[in-house]
């Protein structure tokens, strides 16, 4: 991990949940310390209290009320006028490619699912770029990539071998469970809120659901889901054959937790 000082101090901007409390236990393993906001409003709040002392902001993009991009925005101008200092390093997060627009708001961009320690690289090459103002071509401002959608889901392992096995590395197992716990219950309030608004014909709501169950389970790396989710986000249709394989694949990722925690 690049050698970022443990005294930084990040807030974290998600309304999700899951997310935010996987990414303040992470952080806050490596020494950071980190304040999470569950909204844009809350997160200008904490700004108009905590302004001078936060190094970083991380903020989701996609977020019911003050978007991502529209918090980013207004922290810019935060910066300008001393209310937030002019080093606070502004990061976005999302579980989609960022449009050109978005990612040259921030001065770097992880698409989810990422590491602690791609946080730390986007952090690092940030700095870096601040004080070689003249590079060029300048790197990019991407900085992690989401696996490619799969749709064959007899294919799919329910758990990420990889991800799973660094994430037990840096959680005790209380803690890992009581995650992966919050995780399925977080999908199936999810898939139940998908099921009414597939039956009044609200694809919006549905495709936003399943955006942030790819998201989350991309970072705890429950890849069946993650990868059903991504295909219902893109345009598969929640129907009754859909949700029985959402059900399965929870059904499968808590068999191997049990057996594994």
């Amino acid at each position: 991990m690049p050698a970022t000082p443990p005294s930084s101090h990040i807030l974290i901007v998600d309304d999700d949940r899951v997310m935010g409390d996987l990414l303040v236990a992470l952080l806050a393993h490596h020494g950071y310390g980190v304040t999470h906001a569950h909204s844009g409003a809350e997160a200008l709040q904490i700004v108009a209290q905590l302004g001078p002392d936060l190094d970083i902001v991380l903020c989701d993009i996609h977020m019911p009320g003050l978007s991502g991009s529209e918090l980013v925005s207004a922290l810019i101008q935060a910066r300008q006028t001393s209310a937030l200092p002019s080093e606070t390093l502004l990061l976005g997060m999302s579980g989609s490619a960022p449009s050109q627009a978005e990612a040259d708001l921030f001065d770097r961009f992880l698409q989810k699912p990422f590491a602690v320690e791609d946080v730390a690289e986007a952090i690092e090459q940030a700095r870096a770029q601040r004080v070689d103002l003249h590079s060029s071509p300048a790197p990019s401002r991407v900085s992690a990539a989401s696996a490619p959608v799969q749709t064959n889901n007899s294919a799919l392992p329910p758990l990420d071998e990889r991800t799973f096995t660094q994430l037990r590395s840096k959680l005790p197992d209380d803690q890992l469970r009581q995650l992966y716990s919050m995780t399925l219950d977080d999908v199936r309030q999810r898939l139940e809120r998908m099921a009414a608004a597939e039956q009044r014909g609200d694809k919006a709501t549905v495709r936003s659901e399943a955006h942030s169950i790819k998201g989350g389970c991309g970072m705890v790396g429950a890849f069946e889901l993650q990868q059903l989710a991504a295909a219902t986000e893109g345009g598969s249709a929640l129907d009754t054959s859909a949700l029985a394989d959402f059900s399965r694949a929870c059904q499968r990722l808590q068999r191997m937790l049990d057996e594994r925690l």
